[in-house]
């Protein structure tokens, strides 16, 4: 993907103002470790999504499960599924 598409992307697909979308591709392109941890927590969060939903089943909310797993703030992920799996 070149920086057009990158952008293009980040502004039309995902809904970023010029201003985050030249920083986010500034910052993608400057360094990869960025990249993989978005990716690892990202990981983390859909691992933990996948297990309530098996866990829940038919009582399972996806709004619900984002408004909790935000209530606990910046907090990583590892402590935000202990809280969440008791």
């Amino acid at each position: 993907m070149d920086k057009e598409q990158g952008l293009d992307l980040l502004m039309n697909g995902a809904f970023q103002e010029q201003t985050e979308a030249d920083g986010k591709w500034r910052r993608a392109t400057l360094s990869q470790v960025q990249l993989t941890s978005y990716f690892s927590g990202y990981r983390e969060i859909y691992d933990l999504r996948e297990r309530q939903k098996q866990r829940l089943g038919q009582d399972f909310d996806l709004k619900a499960f984002h408004e909790k797993f935000l209530s606990f703030g910046s907090s990583p992920v590892k402590y935000i599924s202990q809280l969440m799996e008791k």
